[in-house]
């Protein structure tokens, strides 16, 4: 229960920042004052306020005094979502930007590494990826969840391919949301979900030929539906 209670209090206190009702550089109230003011006991609010310096939001200052941290430049990855999926939609929109512009960053790099370095044998867990998907005929409520899974697996092995520890890492952190994304994007066109599994075939195979301009060519195309996707997120589309 006191672990629901200090969640409750880390959004709080997270949509106040977000929402630039607590701002960047100033000071926190004290942990008493919180305490009294939101009406939460002070070992949840020292939890919440523990957990948001851990993730950059807050900083803790000498003297017991907190300031809102620049979060934008010193925060944690978990700051990403949090933007995404916050009530500032200006802050939402540059997040998704964000998140769109180093996937391409990252998923070009692992594609042209993976031309340069990788063997036949590399490619034998994507292709078993891609064998699932060509399992799935029509997208259904019953199998939504499982293609939104398949195509996220595709990407990350992918990434993988790179050789690039830190690429995988940074991808994992997007996972549930883009997921997330993908479900929402295959519900509202079940049609594309085919064309998005003919695309992760060409894109091997290209890879496995080795021809890195054709497999740049391949991944332009697949990504640029990707994009679609998180266009259809995007914070300022919502009604």
């Amino acid at each position: 229960m006191e672990k629901d209670l200090t969640e409750e209090f880390i959004t709080l206190i997270k949509t106040k920042i977000l929402k630039g009702e607590f701002g960047i550089g100033t000071p926190l109230p004290s942990l008493r004052e919180l305490s009294e003011q939101y009406g939460y006991s002070r070992a949840v609010v020292n939890v919440a306020i523990a957990k948001l310096v851990s993730q950059g939001y807050i900083l803790s200052k000498k003297r017991k005094m907190n300031i809102i941290n620049d979060y934008l430049n010193y925060g944690k990855i978990e700051v990403i979502s949090d933007m995404v999926f916050s009530d500032n939609k200006e802050l939402g929109f540059k997040a998704l930007n964000d998140i769109v512009e180093a996937r391409e960053l990252i998923e070009t790099e692992s594609v042209r590494k993976a031309c340069e370095s990788s063997c036949a044998a590399d490619f034998h867990e994507i292709e078993l990826i891609i064998s699932e998907e060509n399992r799935i005929k029509t997208i259904s409520s019953a199998n939504l969840e499982l293609a939104s899974d398949l195509d996220y697996r595709f990407h990350w092995h992918l990434v993988k391919l790179s050789g690039n520890i830190v690429y995988r890492l940074a991808f994992n952190e997007f996972s549930e949301f883009a997921k997330a994304v993908t479900k929402q994007y295959f519900q509202n066109h079940p049609d594309t979900y085919l064309d998005v599994v003919r695309s992760h075939e060409r894109l091997v195979a290209s890879m496995k030929k080795q021809n890195i301009t054709e497999a740049l060519v391949n991944l332009d195309v697949m990504l640029a539906g990707g994009d679609q996707r998180y266009k259809e997120k995007n914070p300022l589309n919502q009604k």
